[in-house]
């Protein structure tokens, strides 16, 4: 978090802090990592709204349910495929698969 309260993900590597921002996201937390580097996690836009995002070689891709309340990335594996979970309409909770 910096001083104007806005959350960060970040990426520690070779001892230096690298900071990830989704684009035009108020918040990024990032959560999982694999070998690639590829990076799982989840934003927040500026409704708020949670959306699960992979990031990978510059590259950012939001990954979520159509429908779904929010979407949150929890980690990714040396396949591409990432894990995690969504609240639908009703606001009940669900694990995700993705590739």
């Amino acid at each position: 978090m910096d001083t104007s309260l806005k959350v960060h993900g970040y990426l520690l590597s070779s001892g230096k802090f690298t900071s990830l921002d989704f684009p035009q996201a108020v918040e990024t937390i990032a959560v999982g990592i694999n070998d690639a580097g590829q990076i799982a996690g989840r934003y927040a836009d500026a409704n708020k709204q949670l959306h699960g995002f992979v990031y990978s070689n510059g590259d950012w891709k939001t990954v979520g349910v159509p429908g779904a309340q929010a979407s949150v990335l929890c980690r990714i594996q040396n396949n591409g495929q990432v894990t995690g979970y969504f609240y639908d309409a009703l606001g009940e909770v669900h694990g995700l698969i993705a590739h």
